[in-house]
C-alpha cells in the first residue's frame, strides 16, 4: 500500500510538471519563424518585427532606380524652363505688336468719328495698362544680379581714386543685356509702351484740331520719335493754314471804306450799314 501511494504521488507530480511546461512550449513555438510557404499569422508577425531605428534607416535609403528617376525629372524640368524662356518672349512680342496695330487703327477711326466706340477707346487711359503690365512682368523675369552693374557700371571707390565719373551707361553693358532673350523682349515692350503713348497723344490732338493723323500713327507704330516729330510738323502746318484761312475770311467780311468830304476836311471812313439792316440781323432776319 505504501508503494502504491508513493507511485501515485510521483505520477501526480509528473502530470503537473507536464501541464506547467505546455504554455512555455506553446509560447516558444509561437515565437519561431513560420515554415516556408505558410502565411504569417498575428503571432508570427510579432516575431518578424525589427527594431524601429533599423527600419527607419532602411526606409530612407534610395535605390539607384529612384535616383535615376529623380535625375530624369530634374532634366525634364530644366528643359521645360528653357523652352518657356524661349517661347514666352516670342509670344509677348507677337501679342504686343498685334495689340499696338489694332489700337492704332482704333485711334485713327476714333479721331475721324468722335461719336464712335473707337473715340471712347481713344479718350480712355486704360488701353495702356496691358502693355505696362506685360512690360513689368518681363522686366521682373529678366532681372538678374548683374543687371544693375551692366546698366550702370562703376564703383564709388574707383571714382574717388581716379576722379572719373562712374555709374554711367556704356554700350558694352547694354549690348550684353540685350543679348538675353527675355531682356530684349522687355526692351521691345518698353518701346511699345512709349509708341502707344505717343500715338494716343497724337490721335487725341488730331481729334481736337480736326487734322489728319493717319501718317503720324503709321510712323509712330514703327518709330515713336519720328512719329512725334511728324505730329508736331502736321500740327504747325494745320495751325498756319487755319490762321491764313481766318485772315482771308476777315478780309472778305470787313466793312468797305468810303471817301467822306466834310466841311472841315475829308478822310477815309468805314462804310456803315443802315440801322435797320443791323437790327434785323440781330434778330436773325
Amino acid at each position: 500500500r505504501g508503494c502504491a501511494a508513493g507511485g501515485m504521488t510521483l505520477a501526480m507530480r509528473a502530470s503537473s510538471a507536464v501541464r506547467l511546461s505546455l504554455p512555455t512550449a506553446h509560447r516558444s513555438a509561437s515565437n519561431r519563424a513560420p515554415p516556408a510557404g505558410r502565411p504569417s499569422g498575428p503571432r508570427t508577425q510579432v516575431a518578424s518585427l525589427r527594431p524601429r531605428g533599423i527600419s527607419i534607416l532602411r526606409s530612407h535609403r534610395r535605390s539607384p532606380r529612384a535616383d535615376r528617376r529623380g535625375d530624369v525629372a530634374v532634366a525634364h524640368a530644366a528643359a521645360a524652363t528653357a523652352t518657356a524662356a524661349n517661347i514666352v518672349p516670342e509670344i509677348a512680342i507677337a501679342l504686343s505688336l498685334g495689340y499696338l496695330v489694332a489700337s492704332f487703327v482704333a485711334f485713327w477711326w476714333g479721331a475721324s468719328h468722335p461719336r464712335s466706340a473707337a473715340a471712347t477707346f481713344l479718350r480712355s487711359p486704360l488701353p495702356l495698362v496691358p502693355l505696362c503690365v506685360a512690360y513689368l512682368a518681363l522686366l521682373c523675369a529678366s532681372w538678374s544680379p548683374d543687371t544693375l552693374s551692366l546698366m550702370m557700371p562703376g564703383s564709388l571707390a574707383e571714382g574717388l581714386a581716379t576722379g572719373q565719373p562712374q555709374f554711367f551707361p556704356r554700350l558694352d553693358g547694354i549690348m550684353t543685356l540685350l543679348s538675353r532673350r527675355v531682356t530684349a523682349a522687355s526692351a521691345w515692350l518698353h518701346i511699345a509702351c512709349i509708341n502707344f503713348f505717343v500715338g494716343r497723344f497724337a490721335a487725341t490732338r488730331a481729334a481736337e484740331l480736326r487734322m489728319p493723323v493717319a501718317h503720324t500713327l503709321l510712323l509712330t507704330a514703327v518709330t515713336g520719335p519720328i512719329g512725334l516729330l511728324s505730329h508736331w510738323i502736321t500740327q504747325e502746318l494745320h495751325r498756319a493754314r487755319a490762321r491764313r484761312r481766318k485772315a482771308t475770311t476777315a478780309s472778305e467780311t470787313s466793312p468797305a471804306l468810303r471817301l467822306v468830304v466834310g466841311v472841315n476836311g475829308g478822310g477815309i471812313l468805314p462804310e456803315k450799314r443802315p440801322y435797320g439792316e443791323g437790327y434785323g440781323r440781330g434778330y436773325g432776319w
